[in-house]
């Protein structure tokens, strides 16, 4: 195997793990907020776990966290008074931190 070939050998593999890492980070982020949200709704822990693994099995593949708000938003709709879009995106921010630094630090 030649050196480019070598070089595009590794750079597939470096880009393979990362994009393993950040579908990882992805779901670890989506049941925290699952968590979070199912907390908020005032379920108790085995309900708040079904909802938390709920929403990572239907947000597989999808990445977009404004539709990832919005559903939340809806959710909140029900609370009195209902959470701010602000404070979800907020929180998603959060999450997105705490998974990403859970999974880079192996945890």
């Amino acid at each position: 195997m030649g050196v480019w070939e070598t070089r595009e050998a590794s750079f597939e593999a470096s880009q393979k793990i990362g994009e393993q890492l950040r579908f990882q980070s992805l779901a670890r982020r989506n049941k925290l907020l699952g968590l979070w949200a199912a907390e908020k709704l005032g379920m108790t822990h085995p309900a708040a776990e079904d909802y938390a693994h709920r929403l990572v099995l239907s947000l597989v593949g999808k990445e977009d966290d404004e539709a990832l708000a919005q559903f939340f938003e809806a959710e909140f709709a029900k609370l009195d008074p209902p959470l701010s879009g602000h404070r979800i995106r907020r929180k998603i921010d959060e999450t997105t931190a705490i998974a990403t630094r859970e999974i880079f630090e192996g945890r």
